[in-house]
């Protein structure tokens, strides 16, 4: 619909066979829609589309809430989907095949020999993995902590004598207390 137009845009044969086929009872509970106000797109899960929070989303540490993509567990950004096919790259995958730097060759329809080797033949093939592993949260054990005690630190700070003299009355109202 352009902007200053009156007239509405027709609807498309699948909205105008929905609006003259009543749907069956089971076929309605297939049909959710968003439960967010005025969408029309389709349920994903909670009852929202994808758009709107449904859908798994990416599980990386700093709490990003984009969609997780390709059956990982998190968004492109955060190494989500699947990697370019191209020896040594490890960007993600923007076509079938490689990212935005190696989609040339898919249009020339050049794959590397490897690759073509894998799919064409019957001899085992070793493709590296096109996950890229995230880091999580290491876990440190009581004997590797990353900050003194408190008794190594104040034993510490008893041992480290200070650069410059203490006046006397000083001195003495420190040892009072």
């Amino acid at each position: 619909m352009s902007r200053g137009s009156s007239h509405q845009q027709s609807p498309s044969i699948l909205e105008r066979y929905a609006q003259t086929v009543p749907l069956s009872a089971s076929c309605q509970s297939v049909q959710k829609r968003c439960l967010f106000p005025d969408c029309t797109k389709m349920s994903v899960s909670k009852g929202l589309c994808r758009g709107h929070g449904g859908g798994r989303r990416c599980h990386f540490a700093g709490g990003c809430t984009k969609s997780a993509q390709s059956r990982s567990m998190f968004c492109w950004a955060h190494g989500g989907g699947q990697r370019c096919d191209m020896d040594g790259c490890m960007r993600s995958r923007k076509t079938k095949h490689f990212c935005v730097a190696h989609v040339r060759h898919e249009a020339e329809g050049a794959r590397s020999d490897q690759l073509l080797a894998g799919k064409n033949s019957r001899a085992p093939h070793t493709r590296r993995s096109r996950y890229v592993p995230v880091p999580t949260r290491t876990h440190h054990l009581p004997s590797q902590r990353l900050l003194p005690s408190l008794g190594q630190a104040l034993s510490a700070a008893s041992l480290s004598l200070p650069s410059f003299p203490i006046l006397p009355e000083v001195r003495a109202r420190c040892i009072d207390e």
